[in-house]
């Protein structure tokens, strides 16, 4: 419907943009406020990395595969 597609225009052109932007600006703040305590951020990415190459587990109270 045209309501529909006004709403989902005024979400994509108008919310979407603030949100991910807001989610950076927690990021940077984030980030700075771990780099003033002493926190290796480079750390969090070595941790991303090394679980981004281990294998697909499956949930042990389920059968679909959930994580790495």
């Amino acid at each position: 419907s045209d309501l529909k597609a006004f709403a989902n225009e005024a979400y994509e052109r108008i919310v979407k943009p603030r949100t991910q932007q807001a989610e950076m600006d927690a990021d940077a703040a984030a980030t700075r406020l771990l780099a003033r305590s002493g926190y290796d951020a480079a750390g969090l990415l070595r941790v991303l990395s090394r679980a981004a190459k281990m294998p697909l587990k499956k949930d042990f109270f389920s059968s679909e595969t959930t994580c790495r």
